[in-house]
């Protein structure tokens, strides 16, 4: 792709010429770098220490309490390392006294390593971490003013999303169906699977994963092997349970709702779904979406999932709480200013997951997870012309995605026949569904969303999403005026 190529000629033309200040303390050193660890360029200098060139022996010895007075005269809130593994040993003693003066190694960094990284190399970061709590970090107000979405119902979703799982394999395993299409596998997936959906009643997304295209799957056939899923899953329990709390003002208590197919067809070139709403008769006009169904040759699908659940699983139960707080809190200010949702031809959940999740890879958020807070600071210091005080102007959108990209992880697990490095997606491509001047609209309108939180909601940590989203609002038409005003 051409934002490959393009980050790929700027490490050539950078990597030559990174260095803006040097600090030697015996055989190491502490460079400040317009170049981060990754080669690309970074507006905001970067502190990397490295040892002195030459074999082990070169230089003086490593003196970790010299090391980390040079470190904190630069009162750094981050330091990257990058580091020859022979040297591994001489490494040990450095981490451990910078870590004792509160720079402490992010051990979930990186998220994704980068693909051309020499495999003999050690690349970490320090940084400076808040308490256990995480409160301090910003965007905690924002998670405040998140719709709630209380533990019973919590736990309807869970039951519910167990069921139709298992309902699903019931229904499919040792069929004809089967036989016919050769499932591989039966999982749901999704923000209701991956607990960062935004409120209640939430639908679900169940994907059967089969050897064959999705062209080369009867309609018929599908809409029988859903028949059979819909009749199991609605004499349960979970199910009854469920759409009581789901129920419309107006609705008898009593009542169950029908559910209705309310669309049978492909979705993209891989993708065959049977879409299930819920209809009460009782009140008119009144339903909601229930359940997708996809089938098809899906193994980037199953990948992903699998890859996301691994990484909320490898985290404390408390920093995975965050991590899924700060991705609705994501969800929810992009979807208040158009920016989230295929229908607005914005990112899509997986996108703004990666969005947090990739984005503790390029910014150290003070926690061990990826921030909001983080992410838009980002987006300031990085994609801004000018202070966040004064008139901006946004830095081309193909600038940020080449230096900052967000690769789809799972597209390349094994079992969808990929090498662990073949990154070819990034998902910042979906903006403006590929379009670049939708593109260009958007971003603008993410550029004016980060400046109005860096410039009136970090500071206090207060104010709500609503908040936030009218100030964005004013900033995007402040910047869109200024740009008219240039020309550009």
């Amino acid at each position: 792709m051409a934002h490959e190529d393009a980050l790929a000629d700027q490490r050539a033309a950078v990597r030559q010429d990174g260095a803006l200040e040097d600090i030697v303390v015996g055989s190491v050193r502490i460079q400040h770098s317009s170049v981060d660890v990754r080669g690309a360029r970074r507006r905001k200098p970067q502190l990397i220490l490295s040892p002195l060139g030459g074999d082990s022996t070169a230089g003086a010895p490593v003196d970790p309490v010299a090391l980390v007075l040079a470190a904190a005269g630069t009162q750094a809130s981050e330091i990257y390392v990058r580091w020859p593994g022979q040297k591994a040993a001489e490494l040990a003693p450095l981490l451990t006294a910078m870590e004792a003066s509160g720079l402490r190694r992010d051990v979930n960094w990186p998220v994704l390593s980068e693909p051309d990284q020499a495999a003999d190399e050690l690349m970490l970061r320090l940084s400076r971490h808040e308490d256990a709590s995480g409160s301090p970090v910003p965007s905690h107000g924002l998670i405040a003013s998140l719709p709630a979405i209380d533990q019973e119902r919590h736990g309807l979703v869970a039951a519910l999303q167990s069921e139709i799982e298992c309902a699903a394999a019931r229904a499919i395993h040792g069929s004809p169906f089967d036989v016919r299409y050769r499932v591989v596998e039966i999982m749901t997936v999704g923000s209701t699977s991956r607990g960062t959906y935004l409120a209640f009643p939430t639908d679900f997304d169940l994907v059967v994963c089969t050897e064959r295209e999705q062209t080369g799957i009867e309609h018929t056939d599908v809409e029988a092997v859903c028949d059979r899923i819909i009749k199991r899953v609605k004499g349960t329990e979970p199910f009854e349970h469920f759409v009581q709390a789901a129920a419309p003002p107006g609705a008898s208590a009593r009542e169950l709702p029908r559910v209705a197919l309310q669309f049978l067809g492909p979705r993209g070139p891989q993708s065959l779904v049977a879409r299930y709403d819920l209809v009460w008769p009782s009140v008119a006009g009144h339903r909601i979406s229930l359940l997708d169904v996809t089938f098809g040759k899906l193994g980037q699908l199953i990948g992903y999932e699998t890859w996301l659940r691994r990484q909320l699983e490898s985290l404390r139960p408390q920093w995975s709480a965050r991590l899924r707080d700060e991705i609705r809190a994501a969800k929810a200010v992009l979807k208040r200013l158009d920016l989230y949702g295929s229908a607005r031809s914005g990112l899509r959940a997986h996108a703004v997951e990666q969005w947090i999740l990739q984005g503790f890879n390029y910014r150290a958020p003070g926690l061990p997870v990826g921030t909001l807070d983080s992410a838009l600071r980002l987006i300031v210091e990085e994609a801004t012309d000018a202070d966040p005080a004064g008139d901006l102007a946004a830095v081309p959108f193909e600038d940020y995605k080449s230096r900052f990209p967000l690769w789809h992880p799972g597209w390349w697990e094994s079992n969808a026949g990929l090498g662990i490095n073949r990154r070819k997606i990034d998902l910042w491509d979906m903006l403006g569904d590929g379009d670049a001047g939708a593109a260009r609209v958007r971003w603008h309108k993410l550029v004016a969303l980060a400046l109005a939180y860096v410039r009136d909601h970090s500071q206090s940590g207060s104010g709500d999403l609503e908040d936030l989203a009218r100030s964005a609002e004013m900033v995007f038409g402040t910047l869109i005026d200024t740009r008219r005003s240039l020309g550009s």
